[in-house]
């Protein structure tokens, strides 16, 4: 049994992120191709920042990617976001608009590449049943018939992006492929139950019949057991905890606000229809006075 840093926090996910082969292993299982195939990744590292939670909640690491295809050779962008709510999409929307003006992002024949997001996230997200939705884009002609299938237009491509959702509370107890085993380590039921910031992790819980994925996530387990004994690691595990007991205090402190807003509106919008009602009753008491008065009657 190991005593791994849990990669849910930011400082641990980067620390584990920061080692190529690693960044090279979870790549490659989340394109579904060999590692043997990636033949070049280059972090981009003006992006590689963990971002303060009150602030932006999300940690973004880019990558330039050359992979060999059957075609020859390609290179995309890769952008992996690990947050720990869904709640940034307009975070994400501007991380995604950055890529396409981004002037890092072009190949060697100086074209923009293709962009592909990757979102970890530490909650679920409606409508996607599966720990990892992969979403592929396809080309359709007017009837709705796929064409293009082997033949993807660089202009299309170049316009678009694929995108891979990963939900941390959806990991699979029983792995079913190579991104499956890896994100065992994300797995937050085997939290230490005296220190959140620890995963009990012991690989031959899972059957790996690939020698060098085993031998891959040995690897990544002993880089974060080397973190649980980082002091400064610790600390800033210590501090995204702190941070996100203040976002959450301050959640809930605008979500009671909030809730009150709405009670005053309600009150104020049942005194404007009593004051309505009463106005009303006066308007027909002042007509029966003057109905009264009409008839010589003196209204007592």
């Amino acid at each position: 049994m190991a005593r791994i840093a849990n990669p849910i926090y930011d400082a641990a996910f980067k620390y584990l992120m920061d080692e190529p082969r690693v960044a090279k292993t979870l790549i490659a299982a989340v394109l579904q191709i060999n590692k043997s195939d990636i033949l070049e990744l280059t972090p981009d590292r003006n992006e590689i920042t963990t971002y303060k939670k009150d602030e932006i909640n999300a940690c973004r690491l880019d990558f330039t990617v050359r992979i060999k295809t059957p075609d020859g050779e390609k290179s995309i962008y890769i952008e992996l976001q690990k947050a720990w709510s869904k709640d940034e999409m307009k975070r994400f929307r501007q991380y995604l608009a950055s890529q396409y003006t981004r002037a890092s992002n072009v190949g060697a024949d100086n074209y923009p590449l293709p962009v592909m997001s990757i979102y970890i996230l530490g909650e679920k997200v409606d409508h996607l049943s599966e720990a990892v939705t992969l979403i592929k884009r396809h080309y359709e002609n007017q009837k709705g018939e796929e064409i293009n299938k082997d033949n993807k237009s660089w202009f299309v491509e170049c316009l678009s992006h694929d995108m891979v959702v990963i939900q941390i509370p959806k990991i699979q107890p029983r792995p079913n492929s190579a991104l499956d085993n890896i994100l065992t380590l994300f797995d937050q039921s085997k939290q230490d139950p005296d220190d959140h910031h620890i995963i009990n992790y012991n690989i031959s819980d899972y059957d790996i019949n690939n020698d060098e994925l085993h031998d891959d996530m040995s690897f990544m387990v002993r880089r974060l057991e080397q973190a649980t004994a980082n002091e400064e690691m610790i600390i800033q595990m210590c501090l995204e905890d702190k941070i996100e007991e203040i976002v959450n205090g301050k959640r809930d402190a605008d979500e009671k606000l909030a809730e009150q807003a709405k009670m005053l509106q309600e009150k104020d919008s049942q005194i404007q229809e009593k004051d309505s009602q009463l106005q009303e009753y006066k308007n027909e008491v002042e007509k029966l006075h003057q109905l009264l008065k009409k008839h010589g009657i003196s209204p007592s």
